[in-house]
């Protein structure tokens, strides 16, 4: 969109009693923003039956102010804006009939044909945690991109099992793009946003409300070929996001639990149902996604050992010797300087060798 479009554009965002369906159906009618907001009120109202309150909030002196700080916003955070019928606007997504009219986007994000998404409990069990760095670990000689909600539980877990396997990831996120929600997770923002980066229909200002969460999940079902449950319970999130990818033809895979887990009820309902397929390894999904098998690109390795730095291999020896160290015992065990042993911390938890803990303390996982 050239910097004029994105600003009409926004306009119809900000024009209240408009909203998605709206705002997409007029710009497909009359082919870009700035020909809705000069089009004649009285060919809207009886082409496109737009009522009298549609008409006066269309275009007002409000969504117009809001359009111009939004527009500076984006300027000033390197913020890529796509519409619905950007060439560039994720083709999945594209086709479904409740798709959002614009996307704000940040980081280096590339679509590749195959996108995948990862959901789950935000209460993840060590179980789904180790079922979900597999499956990660599995696709990464694979030419796919992980998407995912940032949220805690098995969303972080599939975005850093990502960053450590080399893969490009999404978060999509159900707020704007000046804030991280939860705030714990800001620091993985730049390893995400360096390897694939972040993606929402709100825009700048937008608070994490809770109705928001399940009209996000709607994005990350209809972006991918398929989406991977990993733990969940009979209601929540993640099945709300199973049952919409199954509503939008998408293949849904499940991972199977003991009967009398809490966070593998859901699971086992959708495979019960039908309603997904198992998932017990790399296999059942080459078996149902034999299209996935065309996608294997050049290889890829997981971080081990062998990649590991002097600094990280010292910090690695010292929480072996001790459980549940925190963040001043390190430093006087391994005397680096705290600035120092924080950042390696971080490359260590994106590596998926160190786990932090509640009261700053952190172990092995």
């Amino acid at each position: 969109m050239t910097e004029s479009e994105l600003y009409n554009a926004l306009i119809l965002k900000f024009s209240k009693e408009i909203g998605n369906m709206r705002a997409r159906r007029l710009v497909a009618r009359y082919q870009s923003a700035e020909a809705v907001l000069h089009a004649p009120s009285s060919e809207l109202a009886q082409i496109l039956g737009l009522g009298q309150r549609q008409l006066k909030e269309l275009g007002s002196a409000e969504a117009r102010r809001l359009a111009t700080r939004e527009l500076h916003f984006i300027e000033n955070n390197a913020i890529r804006v796509l519409s619905f019928r950007d060439p560039d606007y994720p083709a999945l997504l594209k086709a479904i009939d409740d798709r959002p009219f614009l996307l704000f986007q940040k980081g280096r994000i590339t679509y590749p044909d195959v996108l995948l998404s990862v959901v789950g409990t935000r209460q993840l069990t060590s179980y789904g945690k180790r079922q979900c760095e597999d499956l990660i670990e599995a696709l990464s000689n694979y030419d796919v991109l992980i998407v995912s909600g940032m949220a805690y539980g098995a969303d972080i877990v599939a975005h850093r099992s990502a960053l450590r396997c080399g893969l490009p990831t999404v978060g999509v996120l159900a707020h704007g793009l000046d804030r991280i929600y939860p705030a714990a997770h800001r620091k993985y923002v730049e390893s995400i946003c360096a390897q694939g980066g972040l993606l929402t229909e709100y825009p700048s200002g937008t608070k994490p409300e809770r109705e928001h969460f399940p009209v996000r999940n709607r994005i990350i079902a209809g972006m991918s070929q398929a989406t991977f449950v990993i733990e969940a319970a009979r209601k929540g999130g993640a099945l709300i996001t199973a049952h919409l990818a199954q509503g939008y033809n998408r293949e849904v895979f499940a991972v199977p639990g003991r009967a009398s887990d809490t966070y593998s009820a859901g699971c086992n309902d959708l495979i019960k149902k039908q309603q997904a397929y198992m998932l017990s390894g790399m296999d059942d999904l080459l078996y149902h996604l034999e299209w996935l098998k065309g996608q294997k690109s050049k290889e890829k390795r997981c971080e081990s050992e062998t990649d590991l730095t002097k600094e990280e291999k010292k910090l690695i020896e010292v929480l072996r010797d001790g459980d549940d160290l925190s963040l001043d015992a390190l430093a006087m065990r391994t005397e680096m300087p705290t600035s120092v042993l924080a950042a390696r911390l971080l490359e260590l938890e994106l590596k998926g060798v160190v786990q932090p803990l509640p009261g700053k303390k952190f172990r092995l996982c």
